[in-house]
């Protein structure tokens, strides 16, 4: 089940633990022991963050050649992975690693309202646009898009049981330091195009 990112942010708790180290409480007066001149015991303070839960897209498909999207089930949060895979082969799967920093695979990180209206759609609805868009700055992968056909079918729909296109990410971090648990996505929709 996914998590929305207000969800997340609202669980996210701080603990305050104040550590005494003891010293100075064994003479009233003077130094004490502690090192203090007053005498007063010396305490540390320590922080923890509880860290916060990995975002899960749950929700994805594909088109084109090839885009794929994963989102969060209301649709608040979700990933675009584009890669230019036109000329893939006619004879055998290709895959393409995928790797945040490198220049072949675009992965961008959108927030908003009812994400997915857009996603591989021509009549676009001015509501669901993204409010913020972020580059990701970690996270790698592989994206796998069965061979195309020589005749020019790019096996859009294609109703076999095994999908024509795959994307596994893992490790996937936003600019703004959102994680995200992985994400999977099998489609029958690799070189269906809107319109």
């Amino acid at each position: 089940m996914g998590i929305s990112v207000r969800a997340a942010v609202a669980g996210l708790m701080l603990l305050v633990v104040v550590l005494t180290d003891g010293c100075g409480s064994g003479g009233s007066g003077g130094s004490g022991g502690s090192g203090s001149p007053t005498g007063s015991s010396t305490g540390a303070v320590a922080t923890t963050v509880a860290r916060q839960a990995d975002v899960e897209l749950t929700e994805g498909d594909a088109c084109g050649d090839a885009y794929f999207w994963a989102s969060t089930p209301a649709g608040d949060v979700a990933v675009e992975v584009t890669v230019e895979a036109f000329d893939r082969s006619t004879e055998e799967p290709t895959t393409f690693p995928v790797d945040v920093t490198s220049d072949d695979v675009v992965v961008r990180v959108l927030r908003g309202t009812n994400l997915p209206r857009n996603f591989c759609n021509d009549v676009l609805d001015t509501e669901a646009e993204p409010a913020s868009e972020q580059d990701a700055t970690a996270g790698t992968g592989e994206i796998v898009l069965q061979a195309r056909e020589a005749d020019g079918n790019f096996g859009c729909g294609a109703s076999d049981a095994e999908p024509n296109g795959t994307l596994h990410l893992a490790g996937l971090v936003a600019e703004d330091g959102t994680t995200f648990a992985p994400i999977d996505v099998e489609t029958n929709s690799i070189g269906c195009y809107a319109g």
